[in-house]
């Protein structure tokens, strides 16, 4: 069995890695969190753990060689761990240059990460978008289509168009459309993720007056299944204005499978279901995609993306 080292929060699956041996290093920097894992080229995570996000980057990149020392000190010395540590990131990535040009979460504007990072855990490093990556992911290991849009709703909202498997990004600042500016409750011109997102449906929730602080998504949708009129309002002003931001999208690439990711995903067919007849009502006659599904390597696709790209990179799939 793979025991793995208890490192930061979270400690989860110990599982058997396939028999090829080839495990690689996959590190995905969130806006509150670092996950790291080790993944065998079947897709499997193993030894998944995390640790706060130090927004200063010489103690992010500390940060960093830590949790990779820790996995490396977890991993059986029978399997191969590969060279090159894959790496996400949020925002704006150059990733052909492996550099931050844009992070609202963390502060950064055009930082070398990739260099940076390095010269840290000593290993060649590959960067990627976060949303990127698990978008490949979970083309390759998960729901395996090889054509659909991906749509990551989390701290932020970001999305990707998959073709052939491959992320279709032809300019860095692609798939932002968590950026494009919607009315909010008060109608103030804001945008869309402020609105969207798990944390935007918990600001909206505490200005309410419904919750004592913010703490996500969770706790407003509970307050929504105890029969919750005012919290209904807030998760269905949410919901449609994703859905106005996601119909032209849709309209331009037709009816392609829409596949979800980020913390709103747990609630299942439940939040696809009122998606889908959202998107409906602002596409009229244009077809809505018939499938609306959560992503199957649900919150671990972008470390797992991670790790893919530190597999492409040494051809070793």
């Amino acid at each position: 069995m793979f025991t793995g080292a208890r490192a930061g929060r979270q400690f989860v699956d110990r599982v058997e890695i396939n028999d090829h041996g080839y495990v690689a290093i996959g590190v995905d920097i969130g806006g509150t969190l670092i996950k790291f894992a080790l993944v065998d080229n079947s897709g499997a995570a193993h030894c998944v753990s995390s640790l706060s996000t130090p927004k200063e980057p010489q103690t992010l990149a500390r940060t960093v060689e830590e949790g990779v020392a820790r996995l490396m000190h977890g991993c059986p010395k029978e399997y191969q761990v590969l060279d090159t540590v894959g790496l996400d990131i949020p925002g704006i990535v150059d990733e052909k240059r492996g550099i931050a040009t844009f992070s609202a979460d963390l502060g950064w504007r055009d930082l070398h990460i990739k260099d940076l990072i390095a010269q840290h855990v000593r290993r060649p490093v590959v960067v990627g978008h976060d949303v990127r990556s698990g978008a490949m992911a979970e083309s390759r290991w998960g729901c395996g289509y090889p054509d659909f849009l991906f749509l990551a709703i989390e701290t932020g909202i970001s999305s990707v168009i998959v073709v052939n498997g491959e992320s279709a990004t032809i300019r860095e600042w692609a798939g932002e459309i968590g950026q494009i500016l919607v009315p909010a409750y008060d109608d103030e011109i804001v945008p869309l993720e402020r609105v969207c997102s798990a944390s935007g449906i918990g600001e909206q929730a505490l200005r309410a007056g419904l919750l004592p602080d913010n703490r996500g998504s969770k706790q407003v949708y509970e307050l929504v299944d105890c029969g919750n009129r005012e919290a209904k309002k807030v998760t269905d002003f949410a919901v449609n204005t994703l859905a106005k931001g996601l119909a032209p999208v849709i309209a331009a690439l037709g009816p392609i499978p829409l596949v979800l990711s980020g913390g709103l995903i747990k609630r299942g067919d439940r939040f696809c279901d009122e998606l889908r007849e959202a998107i409906v009502r602002n596409l009229g006659v244009v077809p809505c995609p018939k499938e609306i599904m959560p992503a199957k390597l649900g919150t671990n696709a972008q470390v797992r993306g991670a790790a893919l790209r530190a597999f492409i990179a040494e051809h070793k799939l």
